[in-house]
């Protein structure tokens, strides 16, 4: 079910279900006042923490766009963490594909290997036991008055979010790890990332009191 809203004279287009793919929270805020109703909801119940709302986190790369002018709906980061992070996650299971020599596809149902109760699995050059999960950045929830970050399994999809700053302050650890092995240009644009997270969290009792977590500019 698609959400939208007559904004600036045009329908756009929100999200679908509980996934506000296109508008972050701090969009949506911004411009709350200037949307109607176009459907079931009204707007402002986009804002409403009760709802659950999923919205995209906002990668600073496209603070020039607003609500709705977002093209790649499942925009994400991704980095990698220890299996022990968070192996305890509901994680779905995979299926891994089987051929030989083209035929004879199988596909095999398996346990994710980011669980705790996964299958051991291997470093391909050199058949090291690996313990890396890859896990994306995506989006954001509003839980315990607090702008909590989405993240989801590389392998499986399965969604989780860090309940606190702490919890929050220990994934950042291993996103700058990460950082550090990539491009130089791309270590200030995870640290700003990083930054975001955290000012997610700074969110205490008073909605009003919220940081920005976007840039002005």
């Amino acid at each position: 079910m698609g959400e939208y809203v007559k904004f600036k004279g045009d329908r756009i287009k929100l999200g679908t279900c509980e996934s506000l793919y296109y508008t972050t929270y701090q969009k949506l805020k911004d411009n709350v006042e200037l949307m109607e109703c176009d459907g079931d909801a009204d707007p402002k119940e986009y804002l409403d923490q009760q709802h659950g709302w999923l919205y995209r986190f906002p990668f600073p790369d496209e603070d020039h766009l607003t609500c709705g002018e977002y093209d790649q709906h499942d925009k994400s980061l991704l980095f990698t963490i220890p299996r022990s992070f968070f192996g305890g996650a509901r994680h779905s299971d995979c299926n891994l594909p089987l051929d030989y020599e083209g035929k004879w596809k199988r596909n095999i149902n398996m346990k994710c290997p980011a669980s705790n109760d996964g299958p051991q699995y291997y470093e391909k050059r050199n058949l090291k036991e690996s313990d890396i999960v890859p896990v994306v950045l995506i989006q954001q929830v509003q839980s315990n008055n607090q702008l909590q970050s989405v993240f989801q399994c590389g392998w499986c999809s399965a969604k989780f979010s860090p309940d606190n700053e702490c919890e929050a302050n220990q994934l950042i650890e291993h996103i700058k790890k990460y950082a550090k092995h990539q491009d130089d240009s791309k270590i200030e644009y995870y640290d700003e990332v990083c930054r975001r997270i955290l000012s997610g969290y700074a969110i205490n009792d008073d909605q009003d009191k919220i940081k920005t977590i976007e840039s002005k500019s």
